[in-house]
């Protein structure tokens, strides 16, 4: 049976807490700023920070692509280049074997800018995982182990993957790296068979669209893949997918997926990146735990601060119902809160829910 329903979900500060530090002292945080300084010195750590602003949830293709860029009004990209190639000569070897088979960019350098810019990147990728990868599963001296899943993740994952795997297709879809999430999955003991993953590792060899803002998130080719590939799972009819615009060549899927019988929610911590999205389709549920406010370029969505209230609320007998019936995801859940609903809220009311 064709799935109805599509989660799309980040990984990075929605399922995992990536910024608390590890037993071994990094995060992805910290692990972006030691390897920026790494392959590029102080010149590419002071313009990633004070001009770029540090991470803000970019995708590392995203923040190779910025640096470079501020490098050349600066007059300092010659420099940033050679500083990558001499880390690259030094360190290619032993950053083999760090990306999962068939993604990333190629790592064989080149001088062709474009090339080299995307090479630049991986590189960027291989040596924060050098970093982080270790660090996977290793215990705090409390017994949790790193990096930990937000409470009531785990009990989503597995139920909203078993019990309506044939109604409901989880993907994540995140700027990170499949090696790091699926090696985190493992340590929470969580199966991946009906979990699937779109992340920047599948986007970062692509030649094209070359425009950054339609590779990264908001933009929409994260998306379109990510239903391109669950297309293909579905074995779906692939002159339909032609029709909506989906070529099959993955080196030309541009156009963002439209689709009327499939039900969309996005699910991120980030309103602008995550919740930027349903513009190109679906509605947003925005994970905000510490009740920060923002502005949300979604129409209509909802705000949870407990995946165990989002969980109860996707299992209960109307929203079980309502998925049976096809009903639009929106409607489903909206009409289950109210202000006494404990964990979730309509999206516009954190004030009210930080008074309690």
């Amino acid at each position: 049976m064709t799935s109805k329903y599509i989660f799309y979900i980040d990984f990075d500060g929605t399922l995992a807490n990536t910024s608390e530090l590890s037993p071994g002292g990094w995060n992805v945080i910290n692990a972006y700023e030691a390897s920026i300084k790494d392959i590029f010195g102080d010149v590419g750590l002071t313009i990633y920070k004070d001009d770029l602003g540090g991470l803000k949830n970019r995708a590392p293709s995203e923040i190779i692509y910025l640096l470079l860029q501020k490098g050349q009004e600066k007059n300092l990209r010659d420099e940033l280049i050679r500083s990558a190639e001499i880390f690259y000569s030094a360190h290619q070897e032993q950053l083999e074997g760090l990306m999962s088979e068939g993604l990333g960019a190629s790592f064989a350098y080149d001088t062709e800018e474009e090339i080299q810019e995307r090479v630049i990147a991986e590189l960027l990728v291989r040596q924060k995982l050098s970093k982080l990868i270790p660090e996977i599963g290793e215990r705090f001296s409390d017994g949790r182990t790193w990096p930990e899943p937000f409470p009531g993740v785990i009990e989503f994952l597995n139920q909203m993957s078993t019990r309506n795997q044939d109604k409901i297709s989880l993907i994540i879809l995140t700027s990170g790296h499949d090696n790091f999430i699926r090696r985190t999955l493992k340590t929470w003991s969580v199966p991946d068979d009906h979990i699937h993953i779109l992340s920047e590792d599948a986007i970062r060899g692509m030649s094209l669209p070359e425009q950054m803002w339609l590779r990264a998130k908001p933009g929409p080719l994260p998306m379109v893949l990510a239903y391109g590939d669950e297309l293909n799972r579905q074995d779906r009819d692939e002159t339909a997918w032609r029709e909506q615009g989906l070529l099959t060549d993955r080196q030309h899927l541009i156009i963002a997926p439209l689709v009327d019988d499939v039900q969309t929610l996005i699910i991120g911590d980030d309103p602008k990146n995550d919740g930027g999205q349903v513009l190109i389709a679906g509605s947003f549920a925005w994970f905000n735990p510490s009740l920060k406010e923002s502005s949300n370029p979604a129409d209509t969505g909802i705000v949870f601060t407990d995946w165990y209230a989002l969980t109860n609320l996707l299992n209960s007998s109307k929203s079980r119902k309502g998925i049976i019936e096809g009903r639009p995801i929106m409607e489903i859940l909206t009409n289950q809160i109210s202000r006494e609903s404990e964990g979730v809220r309509l999206y516009g009311v954190t004030r009210e829910m930080s008074r309690g």
